[in-house]
């Protein structure tokens, strides 16, 4: 493994909404595949979770309700006794999926993806832990390396990688744990059982912009996301930071070949507010701390279910102010869906953007293509947006 994700990345896609309700459809091929979990202390989240499950035909089975702080943070602790075990119970209890192998049964089941509404904290903070216990296999591979940063053996992370590993029993939490869906080719539903769930958010500045990032996504799915790309680089031809512009760049000529219009910057400084972004439906770039560009203009939408993402370390440490960060003003200018870190994850372990590209590309949903280009879980990247949008089925 190359050095270039040690180096940290503080160095480097909202509110065009519907409010109008999901209409009654056939349920998603996948909807028994889904649990969608909420928060009971947030007066809005059992609202929004029936309004995604009528929306995708999902079961009233498959939703779970559990009881934590409403906050950003929640401590390991917390984290084990009010979100994790709660889930595991539930989960066991209605038998849609097995954590230990029974007298006859298999570990496992039906379910593949877990939906957080808003209301559940974006992160678990770290800890002290003991140093004896179980290693690493990650880090074991990275013993090997002649240094690595101290900040690779944090315990903290996403609330949502962290749930990625719910169905394995007992793992060490220091650093990061290898995604064994990294670069599939396959769709999740159809690999061979991983032992991972792919967990995503409906999660936004207020409520009314959540149930408009999951009507947008469903419109926008049955019409075919259309409009332009948009991808912003920094013109960086070799260094530890050049693999954020290669994904770029390939990402670009997969869009190309696909018949986009792709519109390019390659300077070092981002889109100008007077850019003329019109008509965007993706929009992929990087690197500035807070939402800057045309998004900030007054008037600026992107189109109905478009994707958007900028690559910065702490592009998502919070989703609820309208300034701070990328993911929450993505979404509050119209984005569907958008990927963020909640912490400092280092350039590598962030979504390699040539293969989430080439997986929507391939009819994937935004689950599939988000954890695919992901190295690791039990990190720092939340997904936002509806785990089953495909916006570009294969037809």
């Amino acid at each position: 493994m190359k050095m270039r994700f040690l180096i940290p990345l503080f160095l480097v896609a909202s509110a065009h909404f519907s409010t109008a309700p999901a209409q009654d459809r056939a349920p998603h091929p996948l909807a028994g595949r889904v649990v969608v979990v909420y928060n009971a202390e947030d007066s809005d989240a059992g609202g929004l979770a029936r309004h995604y499950m009528k929306a995708r035909g999902i079961p009233e089975a498959n939703l779970i309700r559990v009881s934590c702080p409403i906050a950003d943070d929640i401590s390991r602790g917390d984290y084990n006794i009010r979100i994790r075990d709660p889930i595991k119970r539930a989960l066991m209890e209605r038998g849609l999926y097995r954590f230990k192998a029974e007298a006859g049964e298999a570990m496992g089941g039906e379910i593949r993806y877990l939906v957080l509404i808003r209301g559940l904290p974006l992160r678990i903070a770290d800890v002290v832990l003991d140093e004896t216990g179980r290693r690493n296999p990650v880090l074991d591979k990275m013993a090997l390396m002649p240094a690595y940063p101290e900040g690779f053996l944090r315990n903290g992370a996403s609330l949502d990688s962290e749930l990625a590993l719910l169905p394995k029993e007992d793992y060490a939490l220091k650093g990061p744990w290898q995604n064994p869906y990294f670069d599939s080719i396959f769709p999740f539903a159809e690999s061979a059982p991983l032992g991972i769930f792919l967990v995503t958010r409906l999660d936004a500045i207020t409520p009314r912009e959540v149930r408009g990032m999951i009507d947008d996504a469903i419109q926008a799915e049955d019409a075919g996301l259309k409009g332009f790309a948009y991808v912003d680089m920094r013109g960086i031809q070799e260094g530890a930071f050049a693999p954020g512009d290669r994904w770029l760049q390939g990402a670009v000529h997969k869009l190309e070949i696909a018949g986009w219009t792709v519109r390019t910057d390659n300077k070092e400084s981002i889109f100008d507010p007077a850019f003329p972004m019109t008509n965007a439906a993706l929009y992929m770039g990087w690197y500035a701390p807070n939402v800057t560009g045309p998004f900030t203009v007054s008037g600026f939408r992107f189109n109905k279910g478009a994707i958007a993402y900028h690559l910065h370390s702490f592009s998502a440490t919070t989703l609820r102010d309208p300034n701070a960060g990328w993911a929450g003003p993505l979404i509050r200018a119209g984005a569907a869906a958008t990927m963020g870190a909640v912490s400092e994850p280092y350039l590598d372990p962030t979504p390699h953007l040539d293969i989430f590209t080439d997986r929507l590309l391939k009819g994937f949903n935004l689950a599939d293509s988000a954890y695919a280009s992901l190295l690791f879980l039990s990190w720092q990247i939340t997904v936002i947006g509806d785990p089953l949008y495909t916006p570009l089925r294969k037809k």
